[in-house]
């Protein structure tokens, strides 16, 4: 740990107690990281005080705009590889309804504009050319919805409405979108997707952390 220059978190970082957590365990990495030169860069996707605790420098590239833009096409591109995997039509015979507005709904509705897939926003505040939430929550949706909003949405007064099966690609991390005592409502079809990049684009998504993290430590 002395020797090292950089260290490298994933993008969901640290825990609380200390612990990075993988797929298979965790990895306890405060004990290392009071070995660590003062000179060396801690990176991570997100932020926590326990990375800070040693007055190490610490860069996340989540706070880094241009990567997060980035990150959020990437995001979109595996969207669409969902959606032509699960289609049972032509992707320009559907129309697709788009929860929220932030980056990654927007990279969506980019990507769709670009392939002739028709989309409508749905938003607590929208602009002229969207739907009002509390409008759309009170009609039968579009059978393809896409959510990027962490606010629980859909429960069964909302479900009362639907009269077809309708497939729910979940994006937003935290909240659930989806009231857990509706998960097994005949008409829904509930495709929750997490890390989408490192899932589709793995090198593409790799690339981004790389450039930023050369970046920091040649600045």
């Amino acid at each position: 740990a002395a020797q090292l220059d950089a260290l490298i978190f994933p993008p969901w970082g640290i825990d609380d107690s200390g612990f990075v957590r993988m797929k298979s365990r965790g990895i306890y990495v405060l004990e290392m990281m009071g070995y660590l030169k003062k000179s060396c860069v801690i990176f991570s996707g997100q932020d926590h005080p326990l990375l800070r605790q040693y007055n190490h420098r610490v860069r996340c590239w989540l706070d880094d705009e241009d990567i997060v833009v980035k990150n959020a096409e990437l995001t979109a591109l595996g969207v669409l590889a969902k959606l032509i995997s699960i289609a049972e039509r032509s992707l320009k015979e559907v129309v697709v309804d788009v929860i929220g507005t932030g980056r990654c709904a927007k990279a969506c509705a980019d990507l769709f504009e670009r392939l002739n897939v028709s989309y409508r926003f749905v938003s607590r505040h929208p602009e002229p050319s969207m739907i009002e939430s509390s409008q759309w929550l009170k009609s039968n949706p579009n059978d393809i919805i896409i959510n990027t909003a962490p606010v629980c949405m859909i429960d069964q007064e909302v479900m009362d409405h639907w009269r077809s099966m309708k497939t729910v690609i979940d994006l937003a991390s935290g909240f659930p979108f989806v009231d857990s005592a509706c998960l097994k409502h005949p008409f829904l079809k509930l495709i929750q997707m997490k890390a989408v990049p490192a899932q589709y684009t793995p090198i593409s998504a790799a690339e981004l952390i790389c450039q930023f993290v050369l970046k920091e430590i040649r600045t």
